[in-house]
C-alpha cells in the first residue's frame, strides 16, 4: 500500500513539475530581448535578432534562465555579458 501511495505522489509531482519546466511566460519575446539590447545603445541587426530567437529556459522553480545559444550569440557580437544575460532571459 505504501509503495502505491509513493508511486502516485511521484507521478503527481512529475505531472506538476514538467509543465512548469517547459512553459514560457506569455510576456517573453524576441522583441523584448532585442529591446533590452537596443536600450543599452547597441544596434539591433540580423545577428542580434537571430540570437534573441533562442527562447529562454524555465527552471523547476519557474524562473527564466537565459538560453546559452542566445547568450553566446549576443556576447560574440560584443554585447556586454550582463546585458546579454538580461536580454536572453526575456527571449
Amino acid at each position: 500500500m505504501l509503495k502505491r501511495a509513493l508511486a502516485v505522489a511521484g507521478l503527481t509531482a512529475a505531472g506538476v513539475a514538467i509543465p512548469l519546466a517547459t512553459a514560457a511566460p506569455a510576456s517573453a519575446s524576441v522583441g523584448q530581448c532585442t529591446g533590452v539590447v537596443s536600450s543599452h545603445g547597441y544596434i539591433v541587426g540580423p545577428g542580434v535578432v537571430s540570437a534573441c530567437g533562442w527562447p529562454h529556459l524555465i527552471d523547476i522553480a519557474g524562473h527564466a534562465k537565459p538560453n546559452a545559444m542566445c547568450y553566446t550569440g549576443l556576447v560574440s557580437l560584443k554585447v556586454k555579458a550582463s546585458i546579454a544575460k538580461t536580454a536572453c532571459s526575456w527571449a
